[in-house]
């Protein structure tokens, strides 16, 4: 069954002819026959519908490349640096046990339907949660393409210290009062022989729907001999590996005090760097780390959004690229906007890197920053290039029919001067409410601005009551041991915060 879409514009990616005035792209189930004018394509034999108008833009659905579907972003957890917000965000109240895989499921579900809207078609994910299966569940009811990744964690789950060292420093009464509450990251360790265990059982369950990848948390939150058996077992599987890598500054630092030196330095001595790998974050790289990273064929992915409320900083990916870097997109959990809103990180990636070149230096001072067709292979192709995924990202013969249809006219409504760049119109202007359908792997997920694949009104409906139902019972006594917990954390990391973070990194501002 072949399906012709059409649009006033298709925007392919396809560097050969990367715009196609009243075009159109024939599919045929979930691959792209051929990308041509509407004129020569209509004239294919076995074509059964037709998607699209006159008032339509065509492109590529996007690829989340770095993605946590948990809700300690919406559920008002204070913005804070990294690691003192990973302690605060310990302190929010969970549903009831038995209530814990339905919340998983209906989380996931409300979460991944605002990705589709803005034009997701391709997510990764990597998770946290007590049992894997409702969430992955939850991506295959909506139809979004899934690449998960389970995190490897073991360590350091209150600062960058073993947890007895810290928990010595401690008032007695309060190691007694804070011993099995799972505050900071210790209540999510997942070492690595249950960790491989259940990883091996997924892939067996979905692999086939799926793909699974070896994710260790970072290279501070897993021990050296877990890095390395991640990366051995990667290679024996095939498998993509993924992890943060140099977030924030004290993450810098940890690599710097009790390694001598940086996280990326550490990660290529003990082999663990290759082509398989990509970086989410990558804000605190020297110039000698991104020259290792690109030589190794690392991807990084780039999470603005998340960079800026977590006072990580500003990643200088336009040098990143210029270096040969491959970089991706990512929005990490939720957006500015406390929605997992795509099309904003594309915007503010753009415009982050607009940097007056007397502050940060550029090849051309003139063409600093990143053009929105550069934005755009970011969000599609280079995401894709993150696990390997040929086939995912373009609008090209042979290509996996993943689609986004716009709506111009109202994007723009009430003025887009005619001459401009399609792509840049697109970064500039573009809303969830312009997008009319996605379409991942040929089947429509939003048709009209309407999720067609599970009831969005009914599950919305029931997570918000399962959302009242944790703040009718909450209680704060989690929230008060974490506010007795963070002088301490703030004790052992100003040595820290007093030290030289920014040598040998690429200017900043």
């Amino acid at each position: 069954m072949s399906t012709l879409i059409r649009g006033a514009q298709v925007l392919t990616l396809d560097p050969r002819r990367p715009v196609i005035p009243n075009g159109a792209v024939l599919v045929d189930d979930d691959r792209i026959v051929a990308v041509d004018t509407l004129e020569s394509l209509r004239k294919s034999p076995g074509i059964e519908h037709e998607l699209g108008s006159d008032d339509t833009w065509v492109l590529p659905g996007f690829v989340n490349a770095h993605y946590h579907r948990d809700r300690v972003f919406s559920m008002g957890s204070v913005d804070a640096p990294l690691e003192l917000w990973l302690l605060r965000a310990s302190g929010l109240d969970s549903p009831a046990p038995e209530l814990q895989d339905e919340f998983d499921y209906l989380h996931t579900l409300v979460s991944a339907i605002q990705l589709v809207r803005s034009g997701v078609t391709t997510t990764m994910d990597m998770a946290w949660p007590i049992d894997h299966r409702p969430v992955i569940k939850a991506y295959l009811d909506l139809g979004i393409d899934l690449i998960y990744a389970p995190a490897l964690r073991s360590q350091y789950g209150y600062v960058y210290e073993s947890d007895e060292k810290f928990l010595a420093t401690l008032p007695p009464d309060l190691q007694q009062r804070i011993a099995g509450q799972g505050l900071g990251l210790t209540g999510i360790y997942n070492p690595a022989v249950p960790y491989f265990e259940t990883w091996s059982k997924l892939n067996a369950e979905f692999g086939k729907r799926i793909q699974l990848v070896i994710a260790p948390d970072g290279p501070e939150w897993c021990s050296e001999a877990e890095l390395r058996q991640a990366a051995k077992r990667a290679a024996a599987d095939g498998a993509c590996l993924h992890l943060h890598n140099t977030e924030s500054p004290l993450e810098r630092q940890w690599g710097l005090q009790t390694r001598t030196q940086t996280p990326t330095g550490y990660l290529g001595e003990i082999g663990f760097l290759g082509s398989n790998v990509s970086c989410g974050h990558g804000v605190w790289y020297s110039e000698q780390d991104v020259e290792l990273l690109v030589a190794r064929g690392v991807v990084t992915v780039h999470n603005p959004t998340s960079n800026l409320r977590l006072g990580n900083g500003i990643a200088p990916v336009s040098a990143y690229i210029d270096a040969g870097m491959t970089v991706a997109l990512g929005s990490d959990g939720q957006g500015l906007t406390e929605r997992a809103n795509f099309l904003d990180e594309l915007r503010l990636a753009a415009y982050l890197q607009r940097i007056p070149s007397a502050v940060f230096p550029a090849r051309d001072p003139w063409t600093r920053g990143l053009s929105a067709h550069t934005v755009f292979e970011m969000a599609t192709v280079n995401g894709a290039k993150a696990f390997r995924r040929d086939g995912i990202g373009r609008l090209q013969p042979g290509y996996r029919a993943d689609m986004i249809l716009m709506n111009a006219k109202r994007m723009a409504t009430p003025y887009l001067w005619p001459g401009h760049d399609p792509y840049a119109a697109v970064l500039q202007k573009a809303e969830p409410n312009h997008i009319d359908m996605v379409i991942s792997r040929g089947k429509v997920l939003l048709d009209g601005g309407r999720i067609v694949t599970v009831d969005e009104e009914r599950l919305t409906k029931r997570l918000q009551s399962l959302y009242e139902d944790i703040w009718k019972k909450q209680d704060g006594k989690r929230r008060a041991l974490v506010k007795e917990l963070e002088p301490h954390l703030f004790k052992f990391f100003k040595p820290w915060q007093e030290q030289p973070t920014c040598y040998s990194t690429p200017a900043r501002w």
